[in-house]
């Protein structure tokens, strides 16, 4: 198993896995679009798999973290990717790291706060405005919760 940042060579790869978990190759948050290529990003690969990415855009202070994904949670993946990208936004002069997911997504609200997230927004019924740029997103989610709000996590990491 390795982590590392993603080279050109692995964009296709990392469009590929984004689609295959996420339905399509694009993401959006505050309802800007990203698409998968064009973001900073690490990755994990095991036999020259990916296996677990971060996302992320840097913009002046501050760092979104624009996806976080693993086929295999609970094994610290995530942890160290997320690690990885906040040594990046420090590196680059960011002040603060941030990232937005959706309300049914309780694992990966355990996993911020246990990172040093706090929870600074909530954006009710948003989920319906991304749809209309994102029709991939489900209705319903993690135990079939209903898709509706969501939640905006920061970290100051000065």
């Amino acid at each position: 198993m390795q982590f590392r940042s993603v080279t050109s060579k692995d964009r296709d790869a990392l469009a590929k896995f984004i689609t295959d978990r996420w339905g399509c190759d694009y993401l959006v948050s505050k309802m800007k679009i990203y698409h998968a290529q064009d973001l900073d990003a690490f990755i994990c690969e095991e036999d020259g798999k990916i296996i677990a990415c971060v996302t992320y855009y840097i913009e002046g202070a501050e760092c979104e973290i624009v996806s976080l994904d693993s086929i295999r949670p609970g094994e610290g993946l995530g942890r160290q990717l997320m690690s990885m990208a906040e040594d990046a936004a420090r590196s680059a002069g960011c002040t603060k790291v941030w990232l937005m997911t959706t309300n049914d997504n309780t694992y990966a609200l355990r996993l911020f706060q246990r990172l040093g997230y706090a929870l600074c927004e909530v954006h009710l019924d948003e989920v319906k405005r991304y749809r209309d740029i994102k029709p991939c997103i489900p209705l319903k989610g993690n135990d079939g919760i209903p898709i509706r709000d969501l939640f905006e996590l920061e970290k100051q990491i000065r």
